[in-house]
């Protein structure tokens, strides 16, 4: 759940503690006490711990959470997405945020039922409820908006009579639903981790 914030924490305290360990080092140079020193860096470092954590979040995050483009799954340098998206899909769109992702790929049907079963019949047992029936919708503009991963808001077009594919959801709620088009060739994934 809190994966997002632990590497900003890591690479804030690993900087402080290679500062604070040069500073006390280094304080006789200078004709400071080490003890004097190690005592005013550490209630720095206590002070400024939050705020560093909270600036170095932001720069991180610009890198890692977005939107971006992959010809293939290749491409996709991030395992939490990687392990969600079929590995024949092509021209990936993904969005990325610290709870999960929204994806638009093209497949063939064949292709996404074969990667389906394949990873109900690898994870199935680990699920929180059985797989069910895949089942086609028609999906009008006007419900677009509504669908749970907002595709409409990304101004993806509406599909043209979308199947729903659920994969095996964990009972924290990690898992993926993907809505494909046969006639579109394309398919928009909703997928979250925790």
């Amino acid at each position: 759940m809190f994966w997002s914030l632990v590497l900003p924490f890591k690479i804030t305290f690993w900087v402080f503690v290679i500062i604070l360990t040069v500073a006390t080092s280094l304080a006789p140079r200078f004709h400071q006490s080490r003890k004097r020193i190690f005592t005013w860096g550490a209630c720095l470092t206590i002070l400024l711990f939050a705020p560093s954590c909270s600036m170095i979040m932001r720069g991180l995050d610009h890198f890692r959470f977005g939107t971006f483009q992959y010809s293939t799954i290749d491409e996709v340098n991030d395992f939490r997405i990687k392990r969600y998206l079929p590995v024949t899909a092509t021209e990936i769109t993904v969005v990325k945020s610290p709870s999960g992702f929204t994806a638009k790929f093209k497949i063939d049907q064949q292709s996404l039922e074969q990667w389906q079963d394949e990873l109900w019949e690898k994870w199935g047992e680990f699920a929180a409820h059985p797989r069910e029936q895949e089942e086609e919708f028609d999906m009008p503009e006007s419900l677009m908006p509504s669908l749970p991963t907002y595709y409409g808001e990304l101004n993806w077009p509406p599909l043209e009579k979308p199947i729903k594919y659920e994969g095996p959801r964990a009972e924290n709620g990690t898992g993926y639903t993907i809505w494909f088009s046969e006639s579109d060739g394309i398919a928009y994934q909703g997928a979250g981790y925790f």
